[in-house]
């Protein structure tokens, strides 16, 4: 019997806690970055509120990917882009 877990999208969505630990940093610089809009000086990566009376926000983890693969792209600091 094989473990869809992770293919649910609840297992696809990471708290705050999560996605920094995931991202490696603290949770107070990922929510500062929601406010922000830059987490290590380049665009945060989306994240989504719940229309909710407690308006708890998470991560999708694809989203988180994409963020992190953008600083894997470079190959030295010439190729760094300014926007």
């Amino acid at each position: 019997m094989q473990d869809h877990t992770n293919d649910s999208p609840i297992a696809s969505r990471l708290s705050t806690a999560e996605a920094a630990r995931y991202l490696g940093y603290s949770q107070y610089t990922l929510r500062r970055a929601r406010v922000d809009g830059l987490l290590a000086g380049v665009q945060a990566p989306a994240y989504h509120k719940q229309a909710s009376r407690n308006a708890r926000v998470f991560y999708e983890r694809a989203e988180l990917d994409r963020w992190l693969a953008q600083g894997r792209e470079q190959h030295c600091t010439a190729q760094t882009q300014v926007a």
